[in-house]
């Protein structure tokens, strides 16, 4: 069925003039049938959809925000502003207009995701934990929101929890190469040296290009005193994938603990990678 274009539909929302007897004018105001509203606004949000997909956010917010006038109880009217909202980087407005899609369907665990998500990027971390598991109540195989949960009570200082959280989401996407990788930050500053190496030498595995494992392994095996080749190249090739692992802050957002912080710092005092990591920090513009 072609649904009416939008410049009609916006027209017919208006005035317009009707029949009228000789001789006489008799505005009138024409109200659309809900069944119109609703094949508007979702003749709009398609409209929105597809502009966030090529990146014009700025309209895709716009129509957004009329698809959310027209269906204003529909959650995923909402859902997509929040959507063009966050791509944005309007944050509050996310928020908002998630906050209004769980009122219309609590039942979606989806959304209690997101919005944990927005507060653990806004170091809201009670609220993070407990939107995420409200969500995971809904939905207990969701592995990135395990995730999620993990990497919030690394922040609120539960190790022992984080890995049962990484270790379940690695259980439901055996190729979790992330949720890996984060099971050897937290055994490393637990002291299980060894086992988050194995970790790390799993995530590497997963994952070829992924550089923290990579840089995260070299510098516990340097550490260890194993300070052969194999552990300088390995820690070469990490700060060439990403070199932004070159600078500790970077590092501390990526939820390294203090002891792998530490050895970093000596690993990164080597005369053979002083060089690797001074080009990685000017590539990364965190040369100071």
């Amino acid at each position: 069925m072609n649904r009416p274009g939008l410049i009609g539909i916006l027209l017919g929302l208006g005035f317009a003039a009707a029949p009228a007897p000789a001789g006489a004018l008799v505005p009138y105001v024409y109200m659309p049938s809900s069944a119109e509203l609703q094949t508007a606004g979702e003749g709009i949000g398609e409209d929105a959809t597809q502009l966030l997909q090529t990146g014009r956010v700025e309209q895709a917010e716009q129509l957004a925000m009329l698809a959310v006038l027209l269906l204003p109880e529909d959650p995923r009217s909402w859902l997509l502003l929040a959507e063009a909202r966050l791509r944005n980087d309007d944050r509050s407005g996310t928020r908002e207009a998630l906050a209004r899609a769980r009122t219309l369907e609590p039942s979606n665990a989806g959304v209690w995701f997101a919005e944990g998500s927005l507060a653990l990027r806004d170091e809201e971390y009670g609220s993070a934990e407990r939107l995420i598991r409200e969500g995971l109540a809904l939905d207990p195989e969701n592995a990135n929101a395990h995730f999620d949960l993990g990497n919030t009570l690394l922040k609120l200082e539960q190790p022992l929890a984080a890995l049962d959280a990484f270790e379940k989401a690695t259980a439901i996407r055996d190729n979790f190469w992330e949720a890996v990788n984060n099971q050897g930050l937290v055994l490393f500053e637990l002291g299980r040296v060894l086992l988050a190496q194995q970790r790390w030498q799993e995530a590497i595995t997963l994952s070829n290009e992924a550089a923290e494992p990579m840089l995260a392994l070299g510098a516990s095996r340097y550490g260890q005193g194993i300070r052969d080749r194999e552990t300088i190249e390995l820690v070469m090739r990490a700060l060439v994938k990403d070199p932004a692992y070159a600078a500790e802050a970077h590092q501390e957002d990526q939820l390294w603990g203090e002891k792998l912080r530490a050895a970093a710092r000596a690993l990164f005092q080597d005369a053979q990678l002083k060089p690797a990591v001074k080009r990685a920090l000017i590539l990364s513009g965190q040369d100071d």
